[in-house]
Formats: C-alpha cells, structure tokens, sequence
C-alpha cells in the first residue's frame, strides 16, 4: 500500500476461502510496515504539504481500500447477471481480443461506472474496471481494475475464477492511496 505516492506497508497472507467465497481462515504471513519518510527541512516550501501517518489512520486507510477490494472480488454471480440485463455492449477492444466488452452503472452501488470484459464463449468475468465510492456515501472516489483468471487447482469447479491481480487508487481523507494485490497459489478446498 502506498499513501500519498510513498510505500507504507506490504503484506503476505494465507488466506483460505470456503466453497461460496466466504472468508474462512486468513493468517499474516509477512507484515512490513515502512517508516514514515523523513520530514522536509522547515524552510522547504514542500513542509506544508507533508502531513506525517499515525498508525492508526494507517490501519483505517487500509481497511477502507480492501473493504472496496473486496466488494468487487467477491460479487456473486447473480449479482453480475442483473447487472448485465442493463449495461450496454460495446465494440470489442482491439487490445483484449476474445473479450466481448460491456459498460453500466451499479455493479456493485448504485452510482458507480463499471466496465467489464467477459471471455466472448464462457461469458465469464475476465477483467473489471469500476469508478466508484470507497463508502455509500458519495464523498471519497476510488479506481478499481480486477483481473481475474481460472483457477488451476485440480477437482476445482470448471467456471470458477478468482481475483488474479487487483489494483486500487483512491482519495479517502484527503489522502491519495494505492494498493496492489496478487493472488497465487490456489488449491481447492476438499
């Protein structure tokens, strides 16, 4: 995670996700957490800018992002039907060849602009790409890409994919932040 361009914290977790995508253990593996950066001279023009991280508007901010992670990550299928029924469907994209495009409000909120890529047979979930809000209120803007791809474990059902890579930018409290997450190494569950 970085906040305000600087990186402030990078975690590895063993994460264990039941049959429905539901949360079922989660271990931190890895936890390194960056010191605040050295603060500009008083006499530099940028020191009224820099404003130092508590700890603890550390940890909100990064509730905040995979809080909005996870809300795209995890929508059910259903959830992307309906959605479906009224988004409107777009020219291909030259650059994602196979993937039939499509473009609608309330994915997930009611006011957020979504962009999905659906694989043109499965008519899977390939990528998403929303403009939404990091809470129901309309105060603080967010960017969110997902990629997703087919889980390789053996005996895992067909259709299923998971969030391969996700990448998040946001403005939450006057703070500019970012977080980056990879998924890898997947197994079914018995």
């Amino acid at each position: 995670m970085k906040v305000d361009g600087v990186s402030r914290l990078t975690k590895l977790e063993d994460v264990h996700l039941g049959p429905d995508g539901g949360l079922v253990t989660k271990k931190t593996v890895k936890y390194d957490r960056r010191p605040e950066p050295t603060p500009y001279p008083r006499n530099d023009p940028r020191a009224d800018q820099q404003r130092p991280l508590t700890q603890l508007e550390e940890e909100h901010l990064s509730e905040a992002a995979m809080e909005v992670m996870q809300l795209y990550a995890r929508l059910s299928p259903d959830v992307v039907r309906r959605w479906q029924e009224g988004a409107e469907l777009l020219p291909p994209d030259p650059a994602r060849k196979g993937l039939v495009r499509m473009k609608g409000r309330g994915l997930a909120r009611p006011q957020d602009e979504a962009t999905l890529y659906l694989d043109e047979k499965s008519r899977l979930v390939d990528e998403i790409e929303v403009k939404t809000t990091v809470s129901p209120e309309i105060r603080d803007i967010a960017f969110l890409r997902a990629e997703f791809e087919k889980l390789p474990a053996p005996g895992a059902p067909p259709g299923l994919r998971a969030p391969g890579r996700i990448y998040l930018n946001m403005q939450f409290q006057g703070r500019r932040v970012t977080l980056e997450m990879t998924t890898t190494d997947y197994s079914s569950w018995p």
